[in-house]
């Protein structure tokens, strides 16, 4: 159920006279926190709500580690929410029950790396340039440049080398 009357002190005990008791209610909705199967929701803001009690969703984390080198970004809320905070959505009024919904960006991560199969192994004098976007980048045994690219997104790249008195 999403909607409710609910009475926070119920009287009771016993009756021996004529009297009125009364019982008071509140109207409730039920506000949902929709992850998406990543992340949760912050502590103690699903639940119910007295009518017209304004509420924000939260979410614990804004970026979700996922299998084979993929994470989870937080990119904006749907549904009766909306902005772009994972902590602070935008307000919502309780006038029936709402749901947030978070959305995220899928990422994966790529790590351009150089290895020394024979000779004397690379070093920071002796190493690899990978060039990304543009951008070059220096590589050797035991050091590599990652990053994490949006899925769908495209990178050009391209090694070459650098070491006094050796050519790519």
């Amino acid at each position: 159920s999403t909607h409710r009357w609910f009475c926070s002190s119920p009287p009771s005990g016993m009756i021996s006279a004529g009297d009125t008791i009364r019982a008071y209610y509140a109207e409730q909705w039920w506000f949902d926190i929709d992850e998406n199967g990543h992340s949760s929701p912050c502590a103690g803001r699903e639940g119910w709500y007295n009518h017209g009690t304004s509420v924000q969703a939260c979410l614990n984390d804004s970026i979700v580690t996922g299998v084979g080198g993929t994470r989870y970004v937080f990119d904006h809320w749907s549904g009766d929410a909306s902005g772009t905070n994972s902590s602070a959505s935008s307000s919502i009024t309780m006038t029936a029950a709402r749901t947030a919904i978070a959305n995220w960006n899928s990422e994966y991560r790529v790590a351009f790396c150089a290895q020394t199969v024979v000779g004397s192994p690379l070093s920071s004098s002796n190493y690899a340039i990978v060039t990304v976007d543009g951008s070059p980048h220096n590589v050797w045994d035991g050091s590599c440049y990652a990053f994490w690219a949006a899925t769908g997104s495209t990178h050009p790249y391209s090694y070459g080398f650098n070491s006094s008195g050796s050519s790519s």
